[in-house]
């Protein structure tokens, strides 16, 4: 036999002595509680050049690990990787026996010089780990060793801590040896690499040489392993190590996390570790959560039912239920109105889909279930007492027929889930549909919330209760719609008053008469078909499709020349009745709940870093969009073209391309002044109602809109679901709702009139060429991008914000608002030096971030700024594209198949990039080897027919 080849066996199916032997065996056993590791869900990992040993002290080990011991209790360092420990099994002996109740050493000394060069070492606090079970594997001795370490009962954390050499072609060599080296799965690689991948990572700025990059970077392919600090800052810079001779700086020291553990990585830092180095600290935490609880969340009708024939039969008579009542309706009283009828009808809708989806259970599964209930009334007696009768032989003769019954039942469903899936592969697979696609990406938001800050805990207590995260989440959303600008006595009335004055905007009589006029059967229609497939339903668990395949029905019955379902027509007398009457006190029309989505910044155990998006009912948000797009009509001429979000015929292109184009014209003819990016704080769900009703009816919109969307609003509820678990429902009293279709619309008139008040002020902004208007605001929603001249006073748009906040109730943020700097060079220095405009003001407030030469600010997705390397901006789309292309590849696809892939993670993800930023050679250089390796799966001379 060949070594290392493990000896085959063929494959024996379990006969019912088997299945009985080991039933008995369940049967007997008593109940035993194995110890299990504890475990911390949080640990930090962090990497560091100690530079040597220090001082040796039979006493205290050395004067260096004692600081080495400090910082890992200090920072809660669970695990602290060391390059130039200068180690050998001696003084690692002194230092397991110092440190033996708090740390544990590993180490591997350099073959040579033992405790003078070189040598790797792990210290393990074990303040945060507990029976962590350490394997050591010596990979390069000296240079590379890899631990492992039981980190929770499931699962592992393999380590890699690396010294690379100095010098380069020994340095190549040492990637190229760990590439070769069958070290299987690697989690986490850290260490002093030697290295920088991106020029960069280098002050001054230059490149390494190729060869132990490209080696480097085969290896990180290998082990799908991505640099998380750059990942996670991809367009800062920072050093970890100090050339002192030279003043050079460079990022040696990083961290490599494996990509599907990315997720569970935070807190990316570099940070001095307070010990004689010249290397600085660089950590990260991971996280490995407990899971927390799952709720069942809400229901949700599958798609699937509506193709089924008796569910088809009774939506259509539920249908015609419906609009027998409504037709038969004469007074409207309180108990016998329409949406009573329809409330009515949606319950009993959802009734027989519930009902239905159990009826069409396979028939197998029914078995099984059957055989499992018996099965589980024989192994725990309690559960039957018929069967307390039977001895031990009984019940493991029956316990073994079951279970083998139950096998073969198992292993049919199986085969004919294998054959179901294998027709749908063959059907759908390498075609553009969502299939496909599933099974080839990643979604973007589908991850559980683990743990939760208790708000004003101290110090912070987290929870992992998924009932505690919904309330705190519940709570948190409510507890926005209190916070209120203004001080007590002051008038908001005036406010409002104030910020209308310099607001002219006014709808046209013309347009205002039919924006006033009803909803018709059509505008429900094409609110109906427009709408999107396949979106997540509200709280009523009703989907688009339940509509669309009603309009479907009726169309399709009318061209047949049979009896139809004008299930619209009923929809619209319904959505006219709340228009005019508004909802019912109980209704639950109006009712969503939130999806707190991760903004992707900070620390994600925190609510308030989560963007809340509302999922309303799909009846609803037809109504709601039935409106938008009666309001997108009358929108253009009404809302001013400096403002482009949502608005018909008007591109976020335009607006970025403007901020590109100032920062080049004001350096080039020297005219100085200031681009302010100004961040509004929760924008959408702290605008005030009462302001939003005086600024409708100040523009001059119909009495019957308002009063629609003010009957929407006063039925508005919201509860939160967080992994599975809903809370309670609170009422919505402040803020637009975003995810409801009408709501960027509303909330562009309700920001209109900031926007003409700084049109209207002494505010100087930039004069264009051939413009007629000075340039002075431009805005995308919230997003409000101020240009100043350098005789403008930032103070003046702090007046003129503060008082729009005072009457809409929003709130700037100004530790998120940056000024960047336009002009010449000694301009921009200036003001970033002396933080005024021009000498004659005070300075711009130290909390506001002034944008300094060569760093690259977010501008409507794109990246601007002075002096900026344009590469920087490509990196995590070329990382994303790298890490999708990794998973399509995985599923080993056809030529067809991977050019398909192509145009879906290069061109989709590229085509906005390439449209608002500047694609240097470089990065399409690489976007073109990324291309061609996939493309033809690595060959580098493919033949070509």
């Amino acid at each position: 036999m060949s070594a290392g080849r493990e000896p085959q066996h063929t494959e024996r199916r379990p006969t019912i002595t088997d299945v009985a032997r080991r039933t008995s065996a369940l049967l007997e056993s008593p109940n035993t509680n194995t110890r299990k590791p504890r475990s911390k869900a949080r640990i930090v990992l962090a990497s560091l050049n100690i530079r040597g040993f220090g001082t040796e002290n039979s006493m205290e080990g050395s004067n260096k690990w004692m600081l080495v011991n400090q910082l890992v209790r200090d920072r809660k360092i669970a695990i602290l990787a060391l390059q130039e420990a200068h180690l050998d099994d001696r003084r690692a002996d002194l230092l397991n026996k110092v440190f033996e109740r708090n740390m544990e050493v590993l180490h591997s000394p350099d073959p040579a010089n033992s405790t003078g060069a070189r040598g790797v070492a792990f210290a393990i606090n074990k303040r945060v780990l507990k029976e962590y079970k350490p394997i050591l594997r010596i990979i390069i001795p000296g240079r590379a060793i890899l631990l492992t370490i039981q980190w929770s009962v499931d699962r592992t954390l393999k380590i890699l801590n690396v010294y690379a050499p100095n010098d380069m072609p020994a340095n190549a060599a040492f990637w190229q040896t760990l590439k070769e080296t069958n070290m299987g799965r690697v989690d986490i690689m850290m260490g002093d690499c030697n290295v920088v991948e991106e020029s960069t990572d280098r002050i001054p700025q230059r490149e390494d040489p190729e060869a132990p990059r490209t080696a480097l970077q085969a290896l990180c392919e290998k082990l799908l392993l991505q640099d998380g600090w750059r990942s996670s800052h991809p367009l800062e810079r920072g050093f970890t190590y100090l050339q002192e001779s030279t003043a050079s700086q460079s990022r040696l020291d990083r961290i490599y996390v494996r990509r599907p553990m990315a997720k569970d990585c935070s807190d990316w830092k570099i940070v001095e570790p307070g010990i004689p180095t010249d290397h600085l600290l660089v950590s990260v935490a991971v996280e490995n959560y407990k899971a927390p609880f799952i709720g069942k969340g809400r229901w949700v009708m599958q798609p699937h039912l509506l193709e089924d024939k008796e569910m088809r039969k009774t939506m259509l008579q539920l249908g015609k239920d419906l609009i027998s009542k409504i037709e038969g309706m004469r007074a409207r009283t309180r108990e016998d109105n329409l949406q009573r009828a329809y409330a009515d009808f949606k319950k009993e809708l959802v009734s027989a889909a519930r009902t239905r989806a159990k009826q069409k259970i396979p028939k197998i599964q029914m078995e099984m279930d059957r055989l499992r209930k018996d099965l589980d009334a024989i192994v725990n007696p309690a559960a039957r007492r018929e069967t307390e009768s039977l001895d031990a032989e009984d019940k493991v003769s029956q316990a073994a027929i079951l279970q083998d019954r139950l096998s073969k039942l198992e292993r049919k469903r199986f085969g004919w889930k294998r054959k179901e899936v294998a027709a749908r592969h063959w059907a759908q697979s390498e075609t553009m549909t969502k299939y496909w696609m599933k099974g080839n990406t990643s979604p973007d938001v589908t991850e559980v919330m683990y743990t939760m800050l208790q708000p004003g805990s101290t110090p912070p207590v987290y929870t992992n209760h998924s009932k505690t995260m919904a309330a705190i989440a519940m709570n948190f959303y409510d507890g926005l719609q209190g916070d209120n600008p203004l001080e007590e006595g002051e008038n908001h009335d005036a406010y409002i008053d104030e910020a209308l004055a310099d607001t002219e905007a006014r709808m046209d009589n013309g347009v205002k008469a039919e924006l006033a006029k009803r909803l018709t059967r059509d505008d429900v229609g094409d609110a109906i078909r427009g709408a999107a497939w396949g979106k997540a339903p509200g709280l009523d668990g009703l989907p688009t499709e339940v509509w669309k395949v009603y309009d479907r029905w009726h169309a399709a019955a009318i061209k047949r020349g049979s009896a139809a379902v004008d299930l619209l027509k009923a929809m619209t007398k319904v959505f006219n009745d709340i228009e005019k009457h508004g909802l019912l006190p109980d209704s639950d029309f109006a009712h969503g709940w939130i999806c707190p989505v991760y903004k992707l910044k900070k620390d994600k155990r925190e609510i308030g870093n989560y963007r809340p998006i509302t999922l309303l009912n799909s009846d609803y948000k037809i109504m709601t969009r039935a409106l938008a797009t009666k309001l997108a009509a009358a929108a253009p001429p009404l809302i001013h073209p400096d403002q482009a979000g949502f608005i018909p015929g008007r591109r976020i292109f335009d607006h970025i391309k403007l901020s590109q184009l100032v920062i080049e014209y004001a350096e080039a003819e020297e005219v100085n002044g200031a681009i302010i990016a100004l961040d509004q704080e929760k924008a959408y769900d702290k605008v005030n109602h009462n302001y939003l009703w005086r600024v409708l009816r100040h523009m001059n919109f119909p009495e019957n809109f308002i009063a629609t969307l003010k009957h929407l609003y006063a039925g508005a509820e919201s509860c939160t679901i967080v992994n599975g678990v809903q809370s309670t429902l609170f009422r919505i009293t402040r803020g637009v709702r975003q995810g409801d279709p009408i709501s960027c619309l509303i909330f562009d008139v309700a920001i209109e009139p900031l926007a003409c008040a700084l049109r209207r002020s002494s505010l100087r902004g930039l004069s264009i060429p051939g413009e007629a208007e000075r340039l002075v605001a431009k805005l995308f929603a919230d997003d409000t991008t101020v240009y100043l001249s350098e005789t403008d006073d930032y103070a003046e748009v702090q007046r003129i914000t503060e008082r729009w906040c005072k009457a809409s109730c929003a709130r700037f943020n100004t530790e998120k608002t940056e000024i960047l700097p336009i002009g010449s060079r000694s301009y921009r220095d200036t003001l970033t030096e002396t933080r005024r405009l021009n000498p004659e003001q005070e300075p711009i407030l130290g909390s506001i971030r002034i944008v300094p030469e060569g760093v690259a600010i977010r501008s409507l997705g794109a990246w601007i700024g002075n002096g900026i390397d344009q590469a920087a901006p490509w990196l995590p789309v070329i990382n994303t594209i790298e890490t999708n292309l990794t998973k399509w590849q995985r599923g080993k696809p056809s030529l067809n198949g991977r050019k398909l892939a192509i145009g879906v993670e290069l061109a989709g993800r590229m085509q906005f990039r390439a449209m608002v930023q500047t694609m240097p050679e470089s990065v399409e250089k690489r976007l073109t080897k990324i291309m061609l390796a996939f493309l033809w799966d690595g060959d580098a001379h493919p033949r070509i027919a």
